[in-house]
Order: structure tokens, then sequence, then C-alpha cells
């Protein structure tokens, strides 16, 4: 493609319309102040909530804590449950697995403090008495 000459591009000037040629209520009009300036725009707040949220999140991460640790304690009587449960189905209950759900439910962490979270973890626990007792007599 051949090009013989170039266009001149030339910048329109377009008239600025005030509200009233529009014939809008004025409501622009009136955020600007007399100078036809905008107003200042204020300053964003400290950032307190961000530094409150770090510094508690480095308080839980310290050392776990009883609430932790009756979570993994209950994870690990259901993961044994679960070995039974197979066990059981396949026809293969082994000794050391009763002894290691017995040991479970002897060796309880201290309470959390969540009345919900010790509640389900007793279910749990009693869960695991009755299936062994199932299996002992």
């Amino acid at each position: 493609m051949k090009i013989d000459s170039l266009s001149s591009t030339q910048s329109s000037s377009a008239k600025r319309r005030t509200a009233k040629a529009r014939g809008a209520d004025g409501a622009f009009s009136s955020l600007l102040d007399e100078s036809g300036k905008t107003r200042s725009v204020s300053a964003g707040g400290p950032a307190g909530a961000v530094d409150a949220l770090l510094s508690l999140q480095e308080v839980e991460g310290e050392v776990p804590d009883q609430r932790q640790r009756s979570c993994e304690h209950a994870e690990d009587i259901l993961d044994r449950l679960e070995e039974l449960r197979l066990g059981l189905l396949t026809g293969r209950l082994s000794q050391p697995l009763l002894e290691r759900i017995g040991q479970l439910l002897s060796a309880r962490p201290a309470e959390s403090g969540d009345p919900e979270l010790e509640a389900i973890l007793q279910d749990i626990e009693l869960r695991a008495a009755v299936e062994l007792a199932k299996l002992q007599r």
C-alpha cells in the first residue's frame, strides 16, 4: 500500500459546556468551591488495625495452645477408629491397634477451654470406648 500524503491531525477544540448549557441540576458544580478547584483529599488513617492483626498472629503462633492439642488428639482417635473400621471390614483386626486406642483414651490432654470442642472430644472418646468394649468382650 502506498501512502501519498500525510494527513495532519488537528486537535479538536471542544467548547466546555456549563451545567446550565447541559440542563443539569448543578450537582457536580456544588462539589467545586468558588475558585473552580476541587476540594483537597484527606490523608489516610494510620495502619493500626494491620499492626494489631500482625501482633495477634505472632502471639498465636508461638506455642501450640490447648485447643490445638485437643484437636490433634481428637483427629488421632478418629484416625485409629477408621483403622479399626477397615480392620473389621477386611477381617484383619490387630491387637496393637486396640492397645493404641486404649492409650489414646487414657492420655487425654488438658481441657482446651472451648466447651463445644470439649463436647465433641467427649463424643469421640465415648465412641472409641464403646468400640473397645464391644471388641474386648
